[in-house]
C-alpha cells in the first residue's frame, strides 16, 4: 500500500497514532509494541492488523478501490441499517459508504482504543428516514474487540439489520474449515432456504450460510500459517460464513481471481429486516472478539 504521510496527528509513548492519506480515504494508522494496524474513517472500517509474531489477521483485497466510489474490499466493513439487498438499494446499507468521525482515541501499553461516530444526514435520511447515532469502539491488543453501539436519537421506533462483516486472511482455503457453526442454518446459494450444516466445515465451494445456532465461539483452523482464528460474536442472532469461490470472485471486479484462496468471512450478523427494534433513547450492541492463537 503506498500511503502519503501527513502531520502527525496524535503520537503517545506507547503507541504511534498518525493520520495518513491513501487516494482520496484518511486513515489511522496505528504503531505499537504489539501489532500494526490501520482504520478508514471512510466506511468506519478497520483494514488491517498484524501482530509482531504472525501473520496478518486481516485481510484486505490488493485491487480494493480507495476514492469512495464503492466500499474498501476487505478489513472489517460495517452493515448498516440494513443487511443484505433490503430495501432495493445500495447493499449492506450506508455505514460502509460514509465518513465516519474520530471522536477520541487511547493508548497504553497494552491497548489501542479508536472511537468513531456516526450520525444521519441528509443523504442517509432519503436512503433510510431515521435518526440515529453509531459509536463504534475498536480495541486492539493481543486480540481484536470491536463493538457496534447503535442509538434510536429520534422521537419514533425503527428497525434494523446489520453485521460486522470480517474477512479473515488464511494461507489456504484448501487447508483450512470453520467449526462452531451449529445445525440449522439458510443456505444463500439454495435461495435463503433453511437446512442444515455440519458443525465443523471445509469450504470447497461458493458458501453463504447464515448459522442461527452457531456456538459462542467459532474458530477458523488456518493450518498452514500454524494458528487458530477464534471469533467470538454478542448482540447477534446469527453468525454468517460467506466465500465466493471461482466463478463470483472473477464477477467481482475488485478482487483478483486467485483471492477466494485466502479469505474466508465470519460475520456477527443482525439477520432479517427487522432483527432490533428500537425505541426512541434505546441502544443496541453488535460486537466481536478476534484472537489469533498459534496452534502448538
Amino acid at each position: 500500500m503506498n500511503i502519503s504521510v501527513m502531520q502527525p496527528k496524535h503520537v503517545h509513548s506507547e503507541a504511534s497514532i498518525k493520520m495518513v492519506k491513501h487516494g482520496d480515504i484518511d486513515l489511522i494508522k496505528i504503531s505499537h509494541a504489539k501489532f500494526n494496524a490501520g482504520i478508514s474513517l471512510f466506511g468506519g472500517q478497520l483494514l488491517w492488523f498484524k501482530p509482531l509474531k504472525g501473520e496478518d489477521v486481516i485481510w484486505l483485497g490488493d485491487e480494493a478501490v480507495y476514492d469512495k466510489s464503492k466500499p474498501i474490499r476487505g478489513g472489517i466493513p460495517l452493515c448498516f441499517p440494513w443487511f443484505g439487498n433490503s430495501y432495493n438499494k445500495q447493499t449492506h446499507g450506508f455505514a460502509r459508504n460514509k465518513d465516519w468521525l474520530l471522536k477520541t482515541h487511547q493508548a497504553t501499553s497494552e491497548e489501542v482504543t479508536i472511537c468513531l461516530e456516526l450520525k444521519e444526514d441528509d443523504d442517509t435520511l432519503a436512503l433510510w428516514p431515521n435518526r440515529f447515532h453509531c459509536n463504534l469502539h475498536i480495541m486492539l491488543s493481543d486480540s481484536i474487540k470491536i463493538n457496534l453501539v447503535t442509538t434510536n436519537t429520534d422521537n419514533k421506533s425503527w428497525h434494523y439489520s446489520g453485521a460486522i462483516h470480517s474477512y479473515f486472511n488464511i494461507a489456504s482455503i484448501h487447508e483450512s474449515n470453520v467449526s462452531g457453526l451449529g445445525g440449522t442454518c439458510i443456505d444463500g446459494t439454495l435461495g435463503y432456504i433453511e437446512t442444515s450444516t455440519d458443525n465443523t466445515i471445509t469450504i470447497n465451494k461458493e458458501t453463504i450460510l447464515v448459522c442461527l445456532e452457531s456456538e459462542p465461539t467459532i474458530s477458523i483452523d488456518d493450518s498452514k500459517n500454524d494458528r487458530t482464528l477464534s471469533i467470538k460474536n454478542d448482540g447477534h442472532n446469527a453468525a454468517v460464513v460467506w466465500n465466493p469461490w471461482v466463478e463470483t470472485t472473477l464477477k467481482t471486479d475488485d478482487m483478483k481471481n486467485n483471492d477466494y484462496l485466502n479469505m474466508v468471512c465470519v460475520e456477527s450478523a443482525l439477520y432479517g429486516d427487522t432483527s432490533i427494534h428500537l425505541q426512541p433513547g434505546e441502544s443496541h450492541t453488535l460486537s466481536t472478539e478476534i484472537n489469533s492463537i498459534e496452534n502448538k
